[in-house]
């Protein structure tokens, strides 16, 4: 007589099961669940623990971690796909969504047709009253209101799911201004917020940016970064994102950036292409320890959070009606900016600091030019790049730079260039045989 057959594990009945409940759905490498809020994305290994106790109680007999996987792996193939994301500005909160296409804002009930894949932790209520310890706050760690307005713009932008400004902001400032505190408060209106570290953007910790609204980084490194793979992130471009014993996701990232320190890191990057993905805000202001209050963050969350989304929700329309981060930027801000290009790059600290101007004769030797700038590093210990590299980043520090080749007295062809050195030593009177040379020749 023929044993008789053990029946086998079927995880498509789980897969189906789940599909019929009508809450789930998949991007085919990620489960989300509708929370009533949004499209909650569930972890494998929470899918996989709830897969093992589904099969505990509706396919006794069958629990094994293998089971469990398989039915996750059934589960992402069969449930409906993930909604596309609306291209409305929507703005999810515990409220419900916030739209803002119309010409007032309207709220209305979370619709998962809108594929929302994360919400704020605020309720919204435009009635409450404005917050009053938040902007005092403000005030103090920013005097400058044309930089609070920036802020405010940028706290807005973190609100909505899309990156298309393609733009983070840096705050930079020793302890004690603020902006801490400020950081803090901003993160608390987010639902799901990612903390990473700038060393370290090409491991598994970037999988936690996975639905992300905020994206935190609270010390920059001191040692050199990944900055390539920043600005395609901050851009909201296709990556990799790594997980541990699990497949690499491609994914776009939809979470702003906001990143804290005391100083920049090592930037080797210095395209415009990179700098116009920054702004860096500066704080100046220390605030004494005896007008410290370590509960002031804790405080505005509690009794003013609400205030706070409105705040930000108006520096977002402001923003919205420009249609874009206003090219023109606070002085502070600029400032800022020109100060960490040339922290971080030599040949602009060396044209800043020597103050660089363009003649309209070309007599300066380009070895000339090019010695100054490595005797300046020498002396000023900065590093010296090559010089086709020193000439690339002059032609974009000093535009309108122009050359010509010269043949000496002997018959010795020289380069010279319209760069004033302002040393008698450094400039020769132009020979009678001058040629142009050809656009775009830089060594």
């Amino acid at each position: 007589m023929a044993k008789p057959r053990t029946p086998n594990f079927k995880p498509h009945v789980m897969a189906a099961a789940l599909r019929s409940a009508g809450l789930m759905s998949s991007d085919g490498t990620i489960v989300h669940n509708w929370s009533d809020t949004h499209w909650a994305p569930v972890g494998d290994n929470d899918a996989e623990r709830a897969a093992y106790h589904w099969i505990e109680e509706h396919a006794p007999g069958f629990e094994s971690a293998e089971n469990a996987r398989k039915a996750h792996r059934a589960t992402l193939l069969c449930l409906p796909p993930l909604p596309e994301p609306t291209t409305q500005c929507v703005i999810p909160t515990l409220s419900g969504y916030l739209h803002l296409d119309g010409e007032e804002p309207e709220l209305l009930p979370a619709d998962p047709k809108l594929g929302v894949t994360h919400v704020l932790n605020c309720v919204y209520d435009p009635t409450c009253p404005a917050p009053e310890l938040f902007m005092a706050l403000l005030a103090r760690a920013l005097p400058d209101a044309a930089t609070r307005a920036r802020v405010q713009e940028y706290i807005g932008y973190t609100l909505v799911p899309h990156a298309r400004y393609q733009r983070a902001q840096i705050w930079i400032g020793p302890g004690a201004n603020g902006k801490g505190v400020i950081a803090n408060v901003v993160q608390a209106l987010h639902g799901k917020v990612a903390a990473v570290s700038l060393d370290d953007l090409s491991g598994f910790s970037m999988s936690g940016c996975i639905s992300a609204s905020l994206i935190y980084v609270d010390e920059i490194p001191r040692r050199q970064i990944d900055e390539q793979r920043l600005k395609t992130a901050i851009a909201g471009e296709t990556i990799l994102v790594d997980r541990k014993y699990r497949e690499a996701l491609t994914l776009q990232l939809r979470g702003k950036w906001l990143i804290l320190g005391n100083s920049l890191p090592a930037i080797t990057d210095h395209s415009a292409g990179f700098w116009r993905r920054f702004d860096i805000v500066p704080f100046k202001v220390v605030i004494p320890e005896a007008e410290r209050d370590p509960m002031l963050a804790e405080l505005i969350i509690a009794s003013e959070l609400a205030g706070v989304l409105n705040w930000a929700l108006e520096g977002l329309q402001r923003l919205r009606a420009r249609g874009r981060f206003d090219p023109v930027m606070p002085a502070q801000m600029a400032a800022a900016i020109s100060s960490a290009k040339a922290e971080t790059n030599s040949v602009v600290a060396w044209g800043t600091d020597v103050g660089l101007e363009l003649s309209t004769q070309c007599r300066t030797p380009k070895e000339a030019v090019f010695e100054a700038y490595t005797d300046w590093c020498a002396a000023n210990a900065m590093r010296a790049v090559s010089s086709p590299r020193f000439w690339i980043r002059l032609n974009e520090h000093l535009p309108g730079i122009e050359y010509v080749r010269v043949r000496t007295m002997g018959g010795k062809q020289c380069r010279r260039c319209n760069v004033e050195l302002h040393s008698p030593s450094a400039t020769e009177p132009t020979e009678p045989s001058v040629q142009p040379e050809p656009p775009g020749f830089l060594f």
